[in-house]
């Protein structure tokens, strides 16, 4: 995924479709570990997808963040629920001391 982070938009938003439910389902594997490291993985695309200068006036945070909300809705598993709103809680700071400089 990273490394189409370059396309255009209307590209990026079809192949952000794929890769965002693979990794929600990912998310609510039966194996903690590949559960919470589907989640990480997430973290970091969105981390990057909502840093990409190109779409910085664009207003896709809540598309990007829509992956976390239905991992929080899907997962039964307690410590993955909890890692995705930490993420998302990372994710928000970030962007806003980014906004700031």
């Amino acid at each position: 995924a990273y490394a189409n982070m370059s396309r255009i938009r209307l590209v990026w938003g079809k192949l952000w479709a794929v890769i965002a439910a693979q990794l929600v389902g990912a998310s609510c594997h039966l194996h903690r570990r590949v559960a919470l490291y589907a989640v990480d993985a997430l973290r970091q695309l969105v981390a990057k997808l909502l840093a990409r200068a190109e779409l910085e006036h664009f207003t896709h945070q809540e598309e990007a963040l829509r992956p976390f909300v239905a991992v929080l809705r899907q997962c039964d598993e307690a410590c993955v629920r909890e890692l995705a709103v930490q993420c998302v809680m990372q994710v928000r700071a970030h962007a806003a001391s980014a906004a700031v400089q």
